[in-house]
């Protein structure tokens, strides 16, 4: 009796544990497969798992695989770096094709220009550099890339000037202090500022530049020419002589008066006495601003009279001149 209960129980342990065991293959046949991700973008200075696969469960998606790479850098991790990855960490993938592969981006941020000046100033304080001074640098291109969480600070080490040059190499440490901190060598020149007013959009030919047409830019004084127009009252209400770009420095050669009667075109000739106003028409010989005294043909008698410009295509004869205007 005995012997028949023991086998009874040891049926029902193995039928349940079948079961069991049925249960959980079926688990696993309704779970989707692991799919290799097209790309994996992280943060932190550790890839994950769930970083390069989808569907793993939550334990396996959190262990750390490799180094990710430096901020702002892309490495790609091919089909046999996969595939020996996977096996080693028991995931359940094989790539379909020796072309398989993931693209892993570090996400970083880039120290901005105005804060490298700013720490390499700070830097030369101490050496008597001037308050209206900049630098410049040699490798105007250099970027300095760092984690997205770090706070965007340099630190300047091995800082070397030249007074009389006014040149400087040095380190720039970022994050500042930082264990795991981004060291780049630099060099370049401390530069005196100077304000100069350019254009703030694009002038047309012979347009009148307003105030509202400038704006005050610092430059490198070495990048000012001896010609250049410093004062703003030097500018406006004058007009370009051919059209000029946003941003460009305005010389003496390149504005003039604003041209009121172009050349070759029709003028209205006033002739005024103490008795009378005569008009007639005529062509302009010449070039002529407000005020300016040109040279004019009238259009039916074929004189040429002095004129003095007063307006759009307007200009003045004096009375005396008034038998060349008929």
């Amino acid at each position: 009796m005995k012997r028949i209960r023991f086998a009874l129980l040891l049926s029902a342990f193995l039928i349940g544990a079948a079961s069991a065991g049925a249960g959980e293959d079926k688990l696993a046949l309704l779970a989707p497969p692991v799919a290799l991700k097209p790309q994996a973008l992280v943060e932190g200075d550790l890839l994950l798992l769930g970083d390069l696969f989808d569907n793993l469960d939550e334990t396996k998606a959190k262990k750390p695989v490799a180094y990710a790479p430096k901020p702002g850098v892309r490495s790609t991790l091919d089909a046999n770096w996969l595939y020996a990855m996977a096996q080693s960490q028991g995931v359940a993938w094989r790539p379909a094709s020796f072309y398989d592969r993931i693209v892993v981006e570090r996400a970083g941020q880039t120290v901005g220009r105005e804060i490298i000046e700013n720490a390499l100033l700070s830097a030369l304080a101490p050496y008597g550099i001037a308050a209206d001074s900049a630098v410049e640098l040699a490798n105007r291109s250099v970027s300095l890339v760092i984690p997205v969480e770090a706070r965007p600070t340099v630190a300047v080490r091995a800082l070397a000037y030249d007074e009389r040059s006014r040149r400087f190499t040095a380190t720039l440490e970022t994050p500042a202090s930082s264990p795991n901190a981004l060291m780049a060598k630099v060099s370049g020149r401390v530069v005196t500022q100077v304000g100069i007013p350019v254009l703030a959009r694009t002038i047309a030919q012979n347009e009148p530049i307003s105030a509202d047409d400038l704006k005050l830019v610092q430059i490198s004084a070495d990048a000012v020419r001896a010609d250049t127009l410093t004062e703003p009252s030097q500018i406006v209400g004058k007009a370009p002589r051919r059209m000029m770009k946003v941003g460009q420095m305005v010389s003496k050669q390149d504005i003039q008066r604003p041209i009121m009667v172009p050349k070759n075109s029709n003028v209205t000739m006033i002739v005024r006495t103490s008795a009378m106003t005569l008009t007639a028409q005529g062509r302009a010989n010449e070039d002529g601003s407000d005020g300016d005294v040109i040279r004019v043909t009238n259009a039916q008698s074929k004189s040429v009279v002095e004129a003095t410009v007063i307006g759009q295509g307007m200009v003045t004869v004096r009375p005396q001149g008034a038998r060349l205007v008929n």
